[in-house]
């Protein structure tokens, strides 16, 4: 460009205005007009400039330079959408109409797109967690809800935790009942609410099909509902083992009422561990 350097922004000189118009003769497009110099002309001086620069950089969007214009003079309004992508506000910038969180707003859609496109991970039951096998649940009978507080019974039923719970789990191997220290497990010292069931625990079976059993039951401190909290369970009932072996099972629980089906239930998960012969009590008396 044979413009001198005297001319050219950026050096602290201010020009005049006949400096101006012998440099725009030859210069369709001077530095001085493009944005981010923060050079601010006179309205006589774009009407000039005007005339050979249908778009002005300081006309774009998003530049804070502001191009005062006289009363007399028409308005420009260029539609932002025929600008090149490379004049469009980038993840830093942003137009002056937008809000002040619009940079935000860009970055997390971005980053919602970029993890769009990524395969998100499925969730998986872990190696401790057995599946569930069984959807049929009885819920607890409304009439007992507060009573771990002591609103039913006059005493706080024990509720208990994950840990406490499992050291009613028994194991099943080999069609024979094992308690958590590996010993045979025994009812016939057990003793449960139903005084015409003495030798007999109760038990209750969870959606995976694990067994719960205690040789002991006190009214109003220790139930079926202990077990799991009040919470839904699979089955419930008393059940008879002799030395490993399970001799009766049935549905008796006040707290759960299971139907017939949900006692099937427990049949069918130990007659898949091996436990056959077993008498099932109907009577629920």
């Amino acid at each position: 460009m044979n413009v001198p350097d005297s001319l050219r922004p950026g050096l602290g000189r201010r020009l005049q205005s006949n400096q101006w118009s012998s440099a725009l003769g030859t210069l369709p497009h001077p530095d001085t007009l493009r944005p981010g110099l923060g050079r601010r002309l006179q309205s006589n001086q774009w009407s000039s400039a005007l005339g050979t620069l249908p778009h002005p950089d300081t006309l774009r969007p998003g530049l804070p330079l502001k191009v005062p214009l006289s009363a007399s003079e028409p308005s420009i309004s260029p539609d932002p959408m025929a600008f090149p992508d490379s004049l469009r506000p980038g993840p830093t910038a942003r137009r002056s109409s937008e809000p002040t969180n619009a940079i935000e707003a860009r970055s997390r859609l971005a980053a919602a797109v970029a993890l769009s496109a990524v395969q998100r991970p499925t969730t998986v039951l872990s190696a401790n967690t057995a599946p569930v096998r069984f959807s049929d649940l009885q819920p607890m009978q409304q009439v007992y809800q507060g009573e771990e507080t002591g609103k039913v019974f006059g005493t706080s039923v024990k509720y208990l935790n994950d840990r406490e719970r499992a050291g009613f789990k028994v194991v099943i191997k080999d069609g024979k009942v094992y308690d958590t220290t590996g010993q045979l497990f025994d009812t016939r010292q057990a003793s449960t609410s139903f005084a015409q069931n003495k030798g007999r625990a109760i038990f209750v079976m969870d959606a995976t099909g694990a067994l719960y059993i205690s040789n002991e039951q006190t009214r109003g401190k220790f139930h079926h509902s202990s077990f799991f909290a009040g919470r839904p369970v699979a089955a419930a009932g008393d059940i008879r083992i002799e030395n490993g072996v399970v001799t009766a099972i049935s549905r008796k629980s006040g707290h759960y009422r299971p139907t017939a089906t949900q006692l099937n239930q427990a049949v069918r998960q130990l007659n898949t561990q091996g436990v056959s012969g077993i008498f099932v009590d109907e009577d629920l008396s």
